[in-house]
């Protein structure tokens, strides 16, 4: 899904890669850490992209230092570094988990 947007927009091939490890990561999240079903919606926006993850658990996410040998716990740090800016919607079915990426487009978005 989110190559074929990259392709469609001429994203480069760096930002499309940061694209997939961030929708991946929230979905992980998602996953692992909330509760009933997952679902992730990309929205276009000028020229970023808003990622954003549901789950209807009303656990926050944590934004962890972890040592080199850890076998997890960097998702939300990824989400951090890589995103122009990360958030928590809350509601009363849970939450989302959002990032905002710019996506210049060599064609689209001169």
């Amino acid at each position: 899904m989110l190559q074929g947007f990259c392709a469609e927009l001429d994203v480069s091939a760096d930002v499309c890669g940061v694209l997939l490890l961030l929708a991946s990561e929230l979905m992980t999240n998602a996953v692992v850490h909330g509760s009933g079903p997952a679902r992730l919606r990309v929205n276009l926006e000028e020229a970023h992209l808003l990622l954003a993850a549901t789950d209807s658990s009303d656990r926050l996410p944590v934004v962890k230092d972890v040592g080199p040998s850890a076998p997890g716990g960097r998702g939300m740090r990824l989400l951090q570094d890589l995103s122009e800016t990360w958030g928590v919607r809350e509601d009363p079915f849970g939450k989302t988990v959002w990032c905002r990426i710019a996506v210049r487009s060599h064609r689209r978005f001169r």
